[in-house]
């Protein structure tokens, strides 16, 4: 069971791990943990639903940006206010994967976590997607598009939340309530 401050991450064999970093003691002058060693904020990724249930769900791996990043580790997922009702549909008549109604996904907030362990250029993306509705829905083919890969994604519950257009700080405040909302 993750502590406050953590959020659980399925990994591939199926068992749970434990990402996402405890909050920072308030004073560090009061710990005995070194400013060098304090844990860094997790980092969250902004996308308009049905894509945010479908990556914290495990069901997309690859999400398509028109910049690069050189994090990795764990990552929020957030949804956005939009919804990518186009999408939704194609994803509804191409897939087996069934998806709630649209009423009923969450936005505004953390949906989920997972791994962020690679970013690849658009010459390198296709040949590593195995996906094929990933592979679909992605734009390597255009220049200047990069493949955020993700892993060990899982679901948490919805803390609100604002969003950014590229990955921001998740306030350890939010992690906790998240933690909290599981427990």
């Amino acid at each position: 069971m993750p502590e406050a401050g953590q959020l659980a991450s399925v990994v591939d064999n199926g068992t749970q791990e434990t990402v996402g970093l405890q909050p920072a003691p308030s004073s560090l002058k009061d710990s005995h943990v070194s400013p060098l060693l304090a844990p860094l904020p997790m980092k969250a990724l902004s996308m308009m639903q049905p894509y945010a249930w479908l990556f914290a769900n495990g069901v997309l791996t690859v999400d398509d940006r028109l910049w690069s990043t050189t994090h990795r580790g764990p990552l929020a997922i957030h949804a956005s206010r939009g919804f990518h009702r186009a999408y939704y549909d194609w994803f509804q008549e191409n897939s087996r994967q069934l998806l709630p109604p649209p009423s009923a996904f969450e936005h505004g907030g953390i949906v989920g976590v997972a791994r962020l362990v690679d970013c690849l250029p658009r010459r390198e993306g296709p040949a590593l997607i195995r996906d094929e509705l990933t592979l679909k829905r992605s734009h390597f083919g255009a220049p200047g598009h990069y493949g955020l890969v993700l892993e060990g994604a899982a679901s948490a519950p919805f803390v609100a939340a604002r969003g950014n257009v590229r990955l921001f700080e998740v306030p350890d405040a939010l992690l906790a309530l998240s933690a909290n909302a599981g427990a």
